[in-house]
């Protein structure tokens, strides 16, 4: 198991999970954050 970095953790990507799990979708979460579908796509990975 590895452990979580909290001094390398991109604080963006929290807010593209936030808005993804908020929208149900990542497509409309992309439009919201002004951002393509595969960028919200690769963020989560």
């Amino acid at each position: 198991m590895s452990t979580l970095n909290f001094r390398t953790l991109d604080l963006n990507l929290l807010r593209v999970f936030d808005e993804v799990m908020a929208e149900r979708s990542l497509t409309r979460a992309a439009r919201n954050l002004s951002l393509t579908q595969p960028a919200v796509s690769n963020a989560l990975r």
